[in-house]
Formats: C-alpha cells, sequence, structure tokens
C-alpha cells in the first residue's frame, strides 16, 4: 500500500514538471462536498378561530304623517361554550354584545350588582331584546339592594339578543341556555 502511495507521489511530481517544463502552469481542482441534514420536524399550531357574524335589522316606521326607516347593524358573537351564551361586567348603563339563540330554549339570566362608590339609591334594570324589535322579551328591576339575582325565561324564540342595562352600580350578567 506504500509503494503505491508512493507511485503515485512520483507520477504526480513528473507531471507537474513537465506541465511546467512544456509551459502549461499546474491545474488547481477545487472539488466541493455538499452535505444536506434533513430533520424531521414537527409544528403543531393550536388556533382558535372565532366566528362572528354581523347582522342588519332594518326596521320601517310609518304613521299618518312621516315614515321613519331605522337601520340597525351590530356583530353577533358566537356562545362561549355550549351553556353560557355571554359573560359581561361594566359599571353603568350599556347594550351587551349580541348573542344567538338557535333554537327554542329556555335561558338563565344571572346577575349580580354592587354598589360602585357612594351612591344614594342603587338601581338596576335589565331588558332582554331582540335585534330589530323594540319591544322587550323580558325585563328585571332591581333597587335599593346589592345581590345575586337568578331569573329563569321559558320557551325564548331562535334569534339575536342582546341585554339593555341601565344602572348607577358596578354589575356583572351571565346568560346560560337551560338544557
Amino acid at each position: 500500500m506504500a509503494k503505491a502511495a508512493a507511485a503515485v507521489a512520483v507520477g504526480l511530481l513528473i507531471g507537474l514538471a513537465l506541465g511546467v517544463f512544456l509551459g502549461h502552469p499546474p491545474i488547481t481542482f477545487t472539488t466541493t462536498k455538499h452535505t444536506t441534514l434533513t430533520e424531521a420536524v414537527t409544528t403543531t399550531s393550536l388556533k382558535t378561530l372565532t366566528t362572528i357574524r354581523t347582522i342588519t335589522s332594518i326596521t320601517t316606521y310609518t304613521t299618518f304623517r312621516d315614515t321613519t326607516t331605522k337601520i340597525v347593524t351590530k356583530t353577533v358573537y358566537p356562545a362561549e361554550t355550549p351553556e353560557i351564551l355571554l359573560t359581561e361586567r361594566d359599571i353603568g348603563a350599556k347594550n351587551t354584545r349580541p348573542f344567538t339563540v338557535t333554537n327554542t330554549t329556555d335561558l338563565r339570566i344571572i346577575f349580580t350588582v354592587k354598589a360602585a362608590g357612594p351612591v344614594s339609591e342603587l338601581k338596576f334594570r335589565i331588558l332582554l331584546l331582540l335585534m330589530g324589535d323594540p319591544f322587550s322579551k323580558w325585563s328585571r328591576e332591581v333597587s335599593g339592594s346589592e345581590g345575586t339575582f337568578d331569573n329563569h325565561i321559558i320557551g325564548v324564540k331562535p334569534g339575536n339578543y342582546f341585554l339593555q342595562i341601565s344602572s348607577n352600580c358596578e354589575w356583572e350578567v351571565v346568560v346560560k341556555r337551560v338544557f
């Protein structure tokens, strides 16, 4: 093996000398070796999709003298869970974000009221309204006392609803579907 390596080295030297002597400069060859490293990488992406809908209701009121058209556009959000349709808390008056009742069902509306600072008399009024319908489907008023109030509404028809709250206190409301 050593003799073969020596013979190759002598051959290379003779080839170099002849190349220089004959006027041909030596040629350098560069060999590049590319190595590709392959790794198996698994990426898991969890994406929560929230589907929202925009509902536009157009109501036309006609009286003896005038016709008034009222256009209301609201975004309707999906239920938080199959049971909980809405959870909100705030202070003062507010219309909640709309929620959808998909089929005739009973609802529980649980609200907690608490005085927000010095209030001469605590007042809280809540209305369940169907979007596009000016008449409330259910209402409740509380005056003077803090606490949690549990209300059961029977046979709520399918539709897009929201709560209209008038208050001078801090409140939290949860709307649940009763199965």
